[in-house]
């Protein structure tokens, strides 16, 4: 990317998306400190997510998605601002970031086919306006937690074939489970209603 655009500090739409940019981001993008909206998506970068970009305050969309970027998403404690999140088809890596569940402004969230692991936080619980996320990585476990009760406004889930529960509060959802490498898994569900079983292949609850 041009060295220029980042002494741009009043900028606020950054859309270079579907293109062939190559390298890696430059931590010059924390200069943009104005930036509202950035998105990189469908472009041919290497590298890490610069750290720099957590302290962009202002940002509220952020789509990094199939750009081959490896490393773990920075710390998002400063997006308070942020509504839309997308950093699917990466080499992404790591735990799914906790500090996400303090973006009460979050509405979007796509994470899918990066290599993610670990489970889902419970913060996100607190994701109050969250109606889509994605998330099917199969290092990804464990139960969909109880927080999640909480999202009132969810509409649509997109999970990892390794989580096996859901809350019963869930079943009012439209839950989609990723499809499964191992076509007969069908993992128990302690919280599912009437003893229901989560069928990985036919998606419903």
């Amino acid at each position: 990317l041009p060295s220029e655009l980042f002494k741009m500090t009043s900028l606020m739409f950054l859309r270079l998306y579907n293109n062939s940019f190559s390298g890696t981001v430059s931590g010059d993008v924390g200069d943009l400190v104005s930036l509202v909206e950035l998105n990189l998506a469908h472009n041919n970068f290497n590298g890490t997510i610069p750290s720099a970009i957590a302290s962009l305050s202002a940002l509220g969309y952020l789509d990094l998605s199939y750009c081959s970027l490896t490393g773990s998403l920075p710390d998002a404690t400063n997006w308070t601002d942020l509504y839309s999140l997308d950093v699917s088809y990466n080499d992404l890596s790591g735990p799914l970031p906790d500090t996400l569940g303090g973006q009460t402004s979050l509405y979007s969230l796509y994470l899918q086919n990066n290599k993610f692991s670990g489970t889902v936080p419970s913060t996100w619980g607190g994701l109050s306006s969250l109606q889509y996320v994605s998330v099917n990585d199969e290092a990804v476990t464990g139960a969909i937690p109880n927080t999640f009760c909480s999202l009132t406004r969810l509409q649509s889930l997109y999970l990892a074939p390794g989580i096996g529960c859901y809350p019963s509060c869930i079943s009012s959802f439209r839950v989609v489970a990723a499809p499964s490498t191992s076509p007969n898994t069908r993992p128990e569900c302690e919280f599912c209603p009437a003893g229901q079983t989560i069928d990985v292949e036919t998606t419903m609850c």
